[in-house]
Order: structure tokens, then C-alpha cells, then sequence
């Protein structure tokens, strides 16, 4: 089993999408001290691909809609305890700020990392992933405009860093069945926001996380133990219902945006 940690921004604007830069050292800090080795999001899947054994004591650290603080304080510290990361870019949106279209009004603007900060992160060995053009939930887009938010942001990130850019992370975990079929066609494999953790069987399209959100020490002791799973899979259910009274996007906003 491997899990895959969700970050954003690492900092204190927001209480939900950022990690305190205490906090995140000491979750890099304890999963040193416990053996853990990281590897990337395309390695795992490379791993799952073959049938190869999930190599124990591994995790794998993701963020989401690359933030500069990913630059700024999250790679130094990382490279500090010898860990790599898959960062998922918004290509329209690199070099600007999180207010794209649908963004809660409650989220702070925040700085996203430039291209000349990714090309150096990418040249220092950080991979990058898609996390499609605009952040538009896929579920809201069909035909030529979903191919081209997957096609045209992993052509985007592989003419910069060079790398692959195999790997996708959906906007905000919405999917469809149109949208899994098309990130089929064009990448390896994809990370969900669904909580739980990665085993060999996972489909690849659809791999489980955990929000940094949620991470404890208590969490993090626990990773292993054989009833642990089982209750990320309770905490989940109890998150879907959730959403279902509080989405995480603002569907009016994305039905008048698409009318244009």
C-alpha cells in the first residue's frame, strides 16, 4: 500500500488549502524518521503497470494547481529530507493567480508558480502533471473543449520541463464518464480526491489520496495498519455527502461561463 499525500499552497492564508510550513516540515520529518521513501506519481504508476510489488514503506507527495510557495518554501524543505514531488500545473494560469472561474469567493488570491520557476524546478528533477487549462470541473466540458484542456496543458508543461507531464490531477475530483475516458487516452494515470490509500489494484485512473488536511501524527502511525484503509473508505462516504450539500466549485458560474 502507498499513499499519496494531497497538498496546495504551504503557508497560512487559507485554513483548509494551506499547510502552516511547521506543520508540513513536521509531516516530512516524521515520515523520515519512520523510513519512508518518496517516489513520484508516474513512478507509482510505471509500479502498478508492471504488477510489480508496491514497495514498502514508500509515499508519494502531490500538489495541486502549483502554488509559488511550492517554490518558495515546500521544494527547499523537501529537498532538505532528501524527498521528490508531482506538482500539477494549470497552464493558463501559471505565472498568475488562483481566481480562475468557479473559485470560491472565500479563497484568498495567491501567486502561482511562473514558468521560469517551473523550468528550474523541473531542471533540479521535480515532475509535473496536468491539472488541465483553466481548472474547469470536467464534468462541466464534452467534445473538442475537454480533449483540449487535457491535450493542450500537457503539451504546455512537456515544451517547458521536457518531462512526460504523464500524470493528471482532476479539478476538484470531478469527473465523468466522458472525461475518465478522454484522461485515459491521453495519460498514464490520474490522482482522485477521494480519501484512501493506493494498493496494487487501484485503478490507475482514479487513484485515491489523502488531504493534507486530515494528516496527524496520529494518521501517519497508522498508515499501515490493516483497519486503517477501511476507515479512510468511512471518511470518505461521510465526505461525498457532504459535497452534496457544499460543492467544492460553483456549478451556476461554470453554466453561464460555457454559454459563452
Amino acid at each position: 500500500m502507498v499513499p499519496i499525500l494531497t497538498y496546495h499552497s504551504v503557508g497560512t492564508l487559507n485554513p483548509i488549502l494551506d499547510t502552516p510550513i511547521e506543520k508540513f516540515e513536521q509531516h516530512l520529518k516524521s515520515f523520515a524518521e519512520s523510513g519512508y521513501k518518496a517516489i513520484t506519481a508516474s513512478r507509482l504508476v510505471q509500479l502498478m503497470k508492471a504488477k510489480s510489488t508496491l514497495p514498502e514503506k514508500t509515499f508519494v507527495l502531490t500538489f495541486d494547481d502549483g502554488y509559488r510557495t511550492f517554490h518558495t518554501e515546500a521544494w527547499p524543505l523537501l529537498k532538505k529530507y532528501g524527498f521528490n514531488a508531482t506538482v500539477f500545473l494549470i497552464t493558463d494560469f501559471c505565472g498568475k493567480d488562483n481566481q480562475w472561474v468557479g473559485q470560491p469567493a472565500s479563497v484568498p488570491k495567491a501567486p502561482l508558480l511562473t514558468w521560469s520557476e517551473v523550468e528550474e524546478l523541473a531542471k533540479q528533477g521535480c515532475e509535473f502533471g496536468g491539472h488541465t487549462l483553466s481548472h474547469r470541473p470536467l464534468s462541466t466540458l464534452s467534445g473538442e473543449k475537454l480533449v483540449d484542456e487535457l491535450v493542450q496543458s500537457k503539451a504546455k508543461i512537456m515544451e517547458v520541463t521536457g518531462q512526460d507531464a504523464s500524470i493528471f490531477a482532476y479539478p476538484y475530483g470531478d469527473t465523468s464518464g466522458d472525461a475518465i475516458n478522454a484522461v485515459r487516452q491521453h495519460y498514464d494515470g490520474a490522482v482522485s480526491t477521494d480519501l484512501g490509500i493506493c494498493g496494487l489494484n487501484s485503478d490507475k485512473y482514479l487513484l485515491p489520496r489523502i488531504d493534507s488536511y486530515y494528516l496527524t501524527q496520529e494518521w501517519i502511525d497508522n498508515l499501515e495498519k490493516p483497519w486503517f484503509p477501511p476507515y479512510l473508505g468511512f471518511r470518505q462516504a461521510l465526505r461525498r455527502v457532504k459535497r452534496v450539500f457544499q460543492p467544492d466549485w460553483q456549478p451556476d458560474e461554470y453554466r453561464d461561463a460555457n454559454k459563452n
